[in-house]
């Protein structure tokens, strides 16, 4: 996991404020047709986000795929009632199951503070 997909940087630790990606290398993929899924599930179990990507995997190079997470701000009138521009719901340890051809492949534990 990395807040910036461009530098493979692994972290399990992020701020409610940067984006949040998990990284995938698939390579052993059969050849044909393949749909990976992604849900981030908060830390209240609820799927905050749920990610989908169909493509089609050939012989050649590894197959690379990214799926990112950016929490929302308050709105305007919810900053000036809570003082906080982030939802304190947010807060804590998150999960991302990553799911290839409806099988789960991985899960991810996080946390964001």
């Amino acid at each position: 996991m990395t807040p910036d997909p461009g530098t493979r940087k692994d972290t399990y630790l992020f701020s409610v404020a940067e984006p949040i990606c998990i990284l995938i290398d698939f390579h052993a993929l059969p050849p044909g047709r393949h749909y990976i899924e992604t849900d981030w599930i908060a830390p209240s179990g609820s799927v905050e986000q749920h990610d989908s990507y169909g493509f089609t995997a050939g012989r050649e190079a590894p197959f690379h795929y990214f799926s990112c997470l950016r929490i929302l701000r308050n709105g305007p009138f919810k900053q000036l009632f809570t003082g906080t521009d982030r939802d304190s719901r947010f807060t804590g340890a998150w999960n991302v199951h990553v799911y290839i051809d409806n099988e789960r492949i991985e899960d991810c534990l996080f946390e964001v503070h």
